[in-house]
């Protein structure tokens, strides 16, 4: 069923309307459920009285704009292997997944979103180590290598790592213990995952539990070598493990951005399929014009997304849905069928 993502009170077509208008047009256009960032309790409320369900999504490991945590911590800025701060790439600004007060800060606003939101579910975006990969070109790297996650590395994994600089310390990690510190960053994750699970589970009982998950099976690096399964080496994002404590895993197969074919889509939502053992639902991309981005190949990859994965499709986002009546078109025959 189709569910849109990004509806806000800045939506220009629906400007001045009430919230049961709102709710009405979400239905008219074929939205089965919503991501909402509009947090309005009356919002919510029309939505699901004309059987839209509504979900949130909470960003844990990036600073955005309005909080500007950087600043606030600065140790929260990743430290590559070179030992330089992880860079800015355009508005990604990562944060380490081993600094506790954003962890505490993250469980803390997960906490208040689903005590005081009646949703059908919450997402976790960012839910990995640092990288940017809404791209075809990327910078890769390996983090963190500041002392606190290296104290963290060694007394959880009993490996005494050698003091001196970032640099000297992650040669001797890769040259040493690689397979340990690539499982230790994945505990890092799972640990989170836990945890925010337990806080939806423990305040909304009925909701969902879902993850937005990078759509690797092993990348082309800058070089155009394959990282095998960099989703565990770079990002930490281990679909396996993940899976056990969450309801839905959402690949985000954005084919145009990533300059993929339509196929790729197949590929990682079967990935995700044999991988976990949580329902996929995978996550296409609505955003090019329809000059660029016809109805027919949209109609094609919902299709491929729905038929591979558990039959739920999340569509990024609503806007570039409601600039194109002809992909409002294959929504809506898409719910009815």
């Amino acid at each position: 069923m189709p569910i849109l993502y990004g509806l806000t009170d800045r939506i220009a077509a629906w400007q001045g309307r009430s919230a049961a208008e709102v709710a009405d047009a979400v239905r008219g256009i074929g939205g089965d459920g919503v991501f909402l960032k509009h947090f309005d309790l009356a919002w919510i409320e029309a939505l699901q009285r004309v059987g839209v369900r509504v979900f949130l999504s909470h960003a844990i490991f990036v600073d955005r704009e309005s909080e500007e945590l950087w600043q606030r911590w600065p140790d929260s800025r990743p430290i590559t292997a070179t030992g330089a701060p992880a860079p800015q790439e355009d508005w990604y600004r990562p944060l380490r997944p081993t600094h506790n007060d954003v962890r505490s800060h993250r469980l803390a606003q997960l906490t208040q979103l689903v005590t005081d939101h009646p949703v059908d579910g919450v997402w976790l975006d960012f839910i990995r180590w640092p990288a940017r990969w809404e791209k075809t070109e990327l910078t890769l790297y390996d983090s963190s290598f500041d002392d606190d996650s290296l104290a963290q590395f060694g007394k959880e994994t009993h490996t005494d790592v050698p003091a001196g600089a970032p640099a000297i310390r992650a040669r001797w990690i890769f040259e040493h213990v690689l397979p340990q510190w690539i499982e230790w960053r994945g505990s890092v994750i799972e640990r989170f995952v836990i945890d925010a699970a337990e806080i939806v589970r423990r305040h909304r009982p009925s909701a969902k539990i879902g993850l937005f998950t990078i759509p690797w099976i092993g990348i082309a690096a800058e070089d155009n070598t394959v990282i095998h399964d960099a989703n565990h080496r770079i990002v930490a994002q281990n679909l396996a493990r993940l899976g056990r404590h969450v309801d839905v895993i959402s690949p985000m197969v954005y084919h145009r951005l990533c300059r993929r074919s339509v196929t790729w889509v197949e590929q990682v939502a079967r990935y995700a399929v044999n991988t976990g053992s949580a329902a996929v639902w995978p996550v296409i991309e609505a955003i090019d014009p329809p000059e660029h981005y016809s109805a027919a190949e949209f109609a094609n990859v919902f299709h491929m997304a729905q038929r591979t994965g558990s039959g739920e499709v999340i569509i990024f986002k609503l806007d570039g849905v409601l600039s194109d009546p002809h992909k409002q078109t294959t929504i809506l025959t898409m719910r009815n069928t």
